[in-house]
């Protein structure tokens, strides 16, 4: 195998240079008027709007309008810098978030020596995802073919670039159809095909094959290479051609011993296979004691999908209603259905394992039990268990300092008010006569008004929101303007 990777690194895969990660850190605080004031700093930000961003990233060059003006130039995603290039003759890497496809909007910002600063957005199209495909000829490991031999591949996949194998030669994709197909040589005992998108992402099907005529030949074995399993499954052979005939073949399982099979079909069965990668290795005698080995790998599968974590997260604050859901659900033979119960009450099931199930608490305050059964495709199980907290009451206001009820007032006049909660507290508001005309997020809180611009009589309401939504009013006072 080290061969082979030796021939695919140097032969196939020819991929950006990897520079090192970069963090994601706050963008640097612009002031308002410079960023409207100052032309763009910028000749070209280095993308293209539409640009395919995959997986590992694009080599971003920002030009500079002039030279030795700009310092840095930061590219912002979702309010964060993900690349930063103060080297403009290398860039830098720019990733787009893990796991993110579709289009991606991008302020690239520049910062001149007098700390002036220039934006621009550019909208590009992040493609994360390596193509799927499967490689139907050679149709398993181990079958026996000449070099050059047919190949075919087939993809669903509607933005596949190119295939090509070892040697650099391309399969032609057959009109009309989702294969590829061409003639490419056998080496080092593979075919090594590379599938790869417009974006740049790759796929790389390996397919061992065999060349020489020592032992017997087998044909049709099962399970292929790569098949999930259960616990229990029968290995076949369906045929074996010798020309000296075909004495027995026989069957281990990570290096112990099955069983002995010695007509066609070779059947084998396999009981009490741990959970987990499995070596199969049919070692196939002729009668004058030749033989073929042919391995194969399956993975065993006897437990229940697994997950990563919730939404919301295990213990967190909920409110009267929201959405659960199961996160990082994954399986190797595949998923099947998720359940929810909350405090012993079963919601239903679905079979999307993204689904998030509706959640009410029905103004209940405390902690919620939910109680999760993840199930794979063959009806093994898991339970997960997680808590969140139930917060449906507002929160506690208290008026500090401000003009009594039926006061006279006049000029800016100040209130100031403490407010507390379980959660934790959202805003404060200060409403004059139904109309919100002060708002603080911040404690010790401080909520003003200009009563020169209110009417003479002011109905003046404090309220107080917490994280989930809850509100509280004050007790409503009346002021009258002098």
């Amino acid at each position: 195998m080290r061969i082979i990777a030796s021939c695919l690194s140097s032969l196939l895969l020819v991929g950006l240079a990897a520079g090192p990660a970069v963090a994601a850190e706050p963008v640097s605080p612009v002031p308002a008027a410079a960023a409207a004031e100052v032309a763009s700093l910028l000749q070209s930000t280095g993308l293209t709007a539409g640009q395919l961003v995959p997986a590992r990233g694009v080599l971003v060059t920002p030009v500079p309008a002039a030279d030795g003006v700009v310092e840095r130039v930061e590219f912002v995603i979702d309010g964060q810098v993900a690349a930063t290039v103060t080297n403009f003759g290398n860039g830098a890497v720019l990733k787009p978030p893990a796991g993110y496809n579709g289009d991606l909007t991008i302020t690239v910002k520049a910062y001149d020596q007098d700390g002036n600063v220039s934006e621009q957005v550019v909208t590009v199209l992040a493609d994360t995802v390596a193509p799927v495909a499967t490689m139907l000829t050679p149709t398993t490991d181990g079958t026996y073919v000449t070099s050059p031999t047919n190949v075919v591949v087939t993809s669903a996949d509607s933005d596949i670039d190119t295939i090509f194998g070892q040697d650099g030669i391309t399969l032609t994709q057959i009109e009309g159809t989702t294969r590829w197909a061409g003639k490419l040589p056998v080496v080092n005992g593979t075919i090594a095909v590379v599938v790869r998108d417009r974006a740049g992402n790759d796929t790389t099907l390996i397919r061992p094959v065999v060349l020489d005529n020592q032992g017997p030949f087998p044909a049709n074995v099962t399970p292929v290479n790569g098949t999930v399993v259960r616990g229990d499954f029968v290995t076949s052979i369906g045929s074996a051609t010798d020309p000296s005939g075909v004495e027995k073949v026989e069957l281990a399982v990570n290096g112990a011993p099955v069983g002995t099979a010695t007509s066609a079909p070779y059947t084998i069965p396999v009981t009490g296979a741990p959970n987990g990668s499995a070596l199969l290795v049919w070692t196939l005698t002729d009668t004058l004691g030749n033989k073929r080995v042919v391995n194969g790998v399956v993975k065993v599968d006897t437990e229940g999908p697994t997950a990563t974590g919730y939404r919301p997260a295990h213990k967190a604050h909920v409110g009267a209603s929201f959405y659960a859901q199961l996160l990082g659900v994954t399986d190797v033979v595949g998923f099947a259905s998720v359940e929810l119960s909350v405090n012993g009450k079963s919601l239903g099931s679905s079979p999307y394992v993204a689904y998030a199930f509706p959640v009410t608490t029905g103004g209940a305050n405390g902690y919620v039990s939910l109680t999760w059964k993840v199930t794979d495709k063959f009806g093994n199980s898991r339970i997960y268990n997680q808590l969140v907290i139930a917060d449906n009451t507002g929160p506690t206001i208290t008026i500090t300092k401000a003009p009594a009820n039926k006061a006279k007032v006049k000029g800016t006049v100040n209130v100031s008010l403490k407010a507390t909660d379980f959660s934790g507290i959202s805003r404060v508001e200060m409403l004059v006569n139904g109309k919100v005309v002060a708002r603080d997020t911040h404690s010790a809180y401080l909520l003003s008004v200009n009563t020169a611009k209110q009417s003479k009589t002011m109905k003046i309401q404090i309220r107080a929101y917490d994280k989930m939504g809850n509100v509280r009013y004050a007790s409503t006072r009346t002021w009258y303007r002098k």
